[in-house]
């Protein structure tokens, strides 16, 4: 087992889900490099390496949806919300349909005409919804902050003893998180909420 890509996997869920903690942020890595979380899905080295970790960080975003979701659609105004984001969702599934038959029925227009609206409309989708996900991770993260936190201290503590146990320089694996409260950690600020950090191994 490649002791570089279990690092990476354990680094790339400590910033997944701290960025889950109040307030709700776009997850580091999606912004660094867009498909590796696809890669982890898909075949994460820690699920070969320690499945019982890997069953514990599962369970940990099942609760974490559920309490999310739960708070999300308790009230009627953001049930009400969700309706009204359903039926936009529709219209736009509908435009697609049309124009795609338009392209087949009108094969004139050509994609040079057809892709560049798609791509925009895609881009203010993407956009909206994850407007949607922080306001709705902002009404519930703070309930949940402490367990939030835990977990990630839980992780940060088993990859500290992962870079000893390997004999694995610290700094070249930086954790760029939103918080600075956890131990065994060295912090470098680089914006608001935002952090470069570096396992400090004794």
């Amino acid at each position: 087992m490649n002791p570089k890509k279990i690092a990476e996997a354990l680094i790339y869920h400590i910033e997944r889900i701290d960025c889950m903690r109040y307030p709700v942020r776009a997850h580091p890595s999606t912004l660094k490099r867009p498909f590796y979380g696809l890669t982890i899905l898909l075949n994460d080295p820690i699920a070969k390496f320690n499945p019982n970790l890997k069953m514990k960080i599962d369970l940990f975003f099942k609760i974490y949806k559920s309490k999310l979701y739960d708070g999300y659609y308790r009230s009627i105004e953001r049930k009400q919300k969700f309706k009204e984001t359903s039926v936009i969702t529709l219209m736009i599934i509908a435009l697609f349909i049309i124009i795609f038959f338009l392209n087949i029925y009108f094969p004139n227009l050509g994609v040079v005409v057809i892709f560049p609206p798609l791509i925009i409309i895609s881009f203010f989708i993407a956009k909206f919804l994850h407007y949607e996900f922080e306001k709705a991770g902002n009404h519930v993260a703070p309930l949940i902050d402490p367990e939030i936190k835990e977990t990630v201290q839980e992780l940060i503590n088993y990859l500290k003893r992962f870079f000893k146990e390997n004999n694995i320089d610290p700094s070249n694996y930086p954790l760029h998180l939103r918080h600075n409260d956890y131990e065994g950690l060295r912090y470098e600020k680089r914006g608001k909420n935002k952090y470069i950090a570096y396992v400090v191994v004794e």
